[in-house]
């Protein structure tokens, strides 16, 4: 079952940041003192929600494009189709001085993927798995 995170809980994470930041394993270390949740959700708590220096407002139109162009040249120097969310991320930053959540920039994206109508981004179609068996 997931547990949800609470005032108290973002308050134990945001001191143990705040103490220990620069510190190998700090997720680790606070989970110490949260043992219902492990590093890993602790992490992700403090990536999307709780630093300070994460950036809420909606993405500016500059922003959604450099997200567009940069997905388009990392598909092309790749060979799959993986995008880096941490890479975006990074780069972002680094463009704009703003750190966005990476939650942010995966609905920015897969949600204009899906307005757009890319086959590759829906869902299970609705298609039979076997269309010949209904010609019969």
């Amino acid at each position: 079952m997931k547990k949800k995170f609470n005032a108290v809980v973002d308050s134990i994470i945001e001191q143990g940041m705040s103490k220990g930041d620069h510190l190998p394993r700090r997720f680790a270390r606070i989970s110490k003192f949260l043992p219902q949740y492990n590093p890993k959700q602790i992490r992700n708590r403090w990536r999307e929600k709780l630093d300070p220096n994460l950036c809420h407002d909606p993405l500016s139109e500059r922003e959604k494009q450099f997200i567009i162009q940069w997905i388009s040249i990392s598909k092309m120097k790749q060979k799959n189709d993986r995008i880096s969310w941490v890479c975006l991320r990074h780069d972002l930053k680094t463009k704009f001085y703003i750190t966005r959540p990476e939650n942010v920039l995966k609905n920015y994206w897969y949600s204009r993927q899906r307005r757009l109508g890319d086959p590759a981004r829906e869902g299970p179609s609705n298609k039979p798995a076997i269309p010949y068996l209904l010609n019969y």
